[in-house]
């Protein structure tokens, strides 16, 4: 079974960059969360989530390929995410069967 979502994402600039570097999702009932882009390169993008608060929320590492993430990525995830708490958001259990 698959879940679906329908949001409203615009592109927006954040910690003074001249160029858009985060996207703010508003979801269909009204909860606005912001991402922020730190790093990315052909195979993965490492971004800060703010909380719905706007609080801190801490880093997630977005790969193209979940089953073979490359060393660079998981180097470049953990030099950001030094020293806070990792969740999983997305696993192989969330595969559908």
């Amino acid at each position: 079974m698959y879940q679906n979502a329908f949001e409203k994402a615009t592109a927006g600039k954040m910690y003074g960059y001249n160029k858009e570097n985060a996207i703010t999702y508003q979801t269909e009932d009204g909860l606005v969360l912001t991402d922020v882009l730190a790093y990315s390169d052909d195979n993965c993008y490492v971004i800060y989530a703010l909380g719905p608060d706007g609080s801190e929320a801490g880093y997630e590492l977005w790969a193209t390929d979940n089953t073979d993430v490359p060393t660079s990525c998981l180097e470049k995830f953990n030099e950001y995410a030094a020293g806070l708490p990792v969740r999983d958001v997305y696993t192989n259990d969330c595969l559908p069967e």
